[in-house]
């Protein structure tokens, strides 16, 4: 590991997850992407959940969650999305990355759904295009598209509200 990465371990639910932040990929700016809605997943009124564009992370700071419904790190770090994702001043976005469509909505259907909108990225082109090379990937993305925070891997409450609110809610 050179200067620009970092390696971070952690015990979460009777888990080890291993967090990489890659400080090279920081405040690199993401280029414009569009991505379909995950067919069958709902938003908490139960209409039908728009996917995700570049155009909606240039309104203001966001978070955008790349996940999986078959990774056991997005499960373990669900319920913090779930319970903390109204301290977020911004959007909450998620992307189903590397994962089947129905998979994913029957994942969010069972275990909630923290999102504002949910692109749909099977290959993990968009995915790899934020820095991720694999699920969970975090990131908190100024309203210019900039990367200011990224935690690959799973994120316990303390990290969550340490790390990715602390960024989101600053000025």
């Amino acid at each position: 590991m050179n200067d620009l990465t970092r390696r971070q371990v952690m015990r979460f639910g009777g888990m080890t997850f291993f967090s990489l932040s890659v400080g090279g990929c920081l405040d690199t700016k993401l280029g414009e992407f569009e991505l379909p809605p995950v067919p069958g997943v709902t938003d908490m009124a139960g209409w039908p959940m728009r996917g995700l564009k570049s155009e909606d992370l240039k309104r203001q700071k966001a978070m955008v969650v790349v996940f999986a419904s078959w990774c056991p790190y997005c499960q373990a770090q669900h319920p913090v999305l779930m319970k903390f994702a109204d301290r977020l001043h911004g959007p909450l976005y998620g992307i189903l990355s590397q994962d089947k469509a129905d998979a994913g909505a029957r994942y969010l259907g069972r275990a909630g759904n923290p999102y504002r909108a949910v692109g749909f990225d099977p290959d993990g082109k968009i995915a790899r295009q934020m820095g991720g090379t694999g699920v969970p990937n975090n990131i908190v993305f100024s309203k210019d598209m900039k990367m200011l925070a990224q935690m690959m891997g799973g994120l316990d409450e303390r990290l969550f509200l340490d790390r990715m609110v602390s960024k989101m809610n600053s000025a």
